[in-house]
């Protein structure tokens, strides 16, 4: 649309001898104004973009606004042909003059479903899928290495559930690794305490289950203070 509205104002302007607004306070030759440079220097862009990755230039061939933008897959797998990407992006701060890292949250379209967790992908605006959903993944450029590993060797695969004990465990470690001698005696006690409970609770339980099926063992079973307490 720019070139036909220049190649439109050009003609005009030949034809009627009439000297535009834009052509009157910037000197500029017809070849070369701001608007014919911005479009060869986006051109230039795409066809550096696509010769770096094959197959990007035939989807980008002709676009100059629908760039393909760098981002990176940090959900996969848990809706169907969508993946969460982040892109992230330095932002110069307006006061401070500091560089800020901004970090965009996107869902995008995976017609193939395959991009996994920690994938780099180029992404591309493209019809809307869905309230939230109107960018496609045009190409996968680095898909993380890990991905490879945990599906050669399932057995390292970890469930959110597992990351959280594993975090718990890492967390008491640390707490006893920098206690005192008194905190340290005073943990373990409290531990021994908690363990021996535990103990009696699962033996009491278990025995009222065999006593559900043998009545004769009811005499066993140590008899509560507030048997109607623990009954509810």
């Amino acid at each position: 649309p720019q070139l036909r509205r220049l190649e439109k104002n050009h003609i005009c302007t030949q034809e009627t001898g009439l000297i535009t607004l834009h052509q009157k306070h910037t000197a500029y030759p017809p070849n070369e104004t701001p608007q014919l440079r911005r479009l060869e220097t986006n051109n230039m862009a795409h066809t550096a973009l696509g010769a770096a990755t094959p197959g990007l230039q035939a989807l980008t061939k002709g676009l100059i606004r629908n760039k393909p933008k760098l981002a990176t897959v940090v959900r996969a797998h848990q809706m169907r042909k969508t993946v969460v990407v982040h892109m992230i992006q330095l932002k110069t701060h307006p006061k401070y003059k500091r560089q800020i890292r901004h970090t965009t949250k996107l869902l995008v379209h995976d017609e193939r479903e395959e991009c996994e967790i920690g994938d780099r992908v180029y992404i591309q605006q493209s019809k809307r899928y869905s309230k939230r959903k109107a960018h496609k993944v045009v190409e996968v450029i680095r898909p993380d290495p890990g991905n490879a590993f945990l599906k050669q060797f399932p057995q390292f695969r970890k469930t959110n559930l597992q990351r959280r004990v594993i975090d718990v465990e890492r967390g008491h470690r640390h707490r006893i690794e920098y206690m005192t001698e008194q905190q340290l005696r005073m943990w373990q006690e409290s531990r021994d305490e908690r363990l021996e409970w535990a103990r009696e609770k699962r033996l009491a339980l278990d025995m009222n289950r065999a006593a559900s099926n043998d009545p004769s063992l009811l005499a066993d079973i140590p008899v509560s203070e507030e048997p109607a307490a623990e009954a509810q």
